[in-house]
């Protein structure tokens, strides 16, 4: 094989590299603009991201920093009430009744583990879907 056949080659494979690293891109990123728009809520992330650290924390059997992290996000939820309650007040509901189960499980004097998950994990059903799950 000739020097300009082996560099034809390479820069064929490269390219196609090149050509898959910018479709998983794109794939990507529309796949995360549509899921941050999914929710008659739009994109509750971050609510998401504390629930789940939340629920890892409860999953280790630490509690303490659960309680920690599930405050933050209550307080989170608590300052964009007011913006999520206008796009969607009984979507907002169902959300907000499953973080208060959520808490109320997480904050107990001697908490559950298993009441704990399935509260949290309730909880990440309904911010991902308001109004499905066991509600």
């Amino acid at each position: 094989m000739s020097y300009l056949q082996k560099f034809s080659n390479i820069l064929l494979v490269t390219g196609l590299a090149v050509s898959a690293l910018v479709v998983s891109s794109v794939v990507l990123n529309d796949t995360a603009e549509a899921k941050a728009g999914s929710t008659p809520l739009g994109d509750l992330t971050r609510f998401e991201k504390l629930g789940k650290e939340t629920l890892r924390l409860v999953e280790s059997k630490n509690f303490a920093s659960a309680k920690t992290k599930i405050t933050e996000l209550e307080t989170a939820w608590d300052k964009a009430e007011e913006n999520l309650r206008a796009k969607d007040g009984k979507a907002w509901r169902y959300v907000d009744k499953s973080i208060d189960k959520a808490l109320e499980r997480v904050r107990s004097d001697k908490p559950d583990q298993k009441a704990c998950k399935e509260a949290l994990n309730e909880m990440l059903v309904q911010m991902d879907s308001p109004g499905t799950g066991k509600n």
